[in-house]
């Protein structure tokens, strides 16, 4: 699951994550002014991603569904005023 416009640091990400969906991994983005706060939330038994990329405006991630050869990449673009 992606989620951006948080506003949220990634410690404020994580805490929320463990509220809300128990068992759940996340990397996010830190916020940087009125910019971030962007993170990929997943289920690690379900999930492998690999490779994190983050900017203050994008945050990317390679990941491949356990137990089966389905591989692929997703992407999250903030694209500010």
């Amino acid at each position: 699951m992606m989620i951006q416009e948080t506003k949220c640091s990634e410690e404020s990400l994580r805490k929320l994550g463990d509220k809300i969906w128990k068992g759940s991994m996340i990397i996010g983005s830190d916020l940087n002014g009125a910019v971030g706060g962007m993170g990929i939330w997943w289920n690690p038994r379900e999930v492998c991603p690999n490779n994190f990329f983050a900017t203050k405006h994008s945050i990317s991630a390679e990941f491949h569904i356990i137990g089966t050869r389905l591989r692929g990449c997703i992407s999250n673009v903030y694209g500010p005023f």
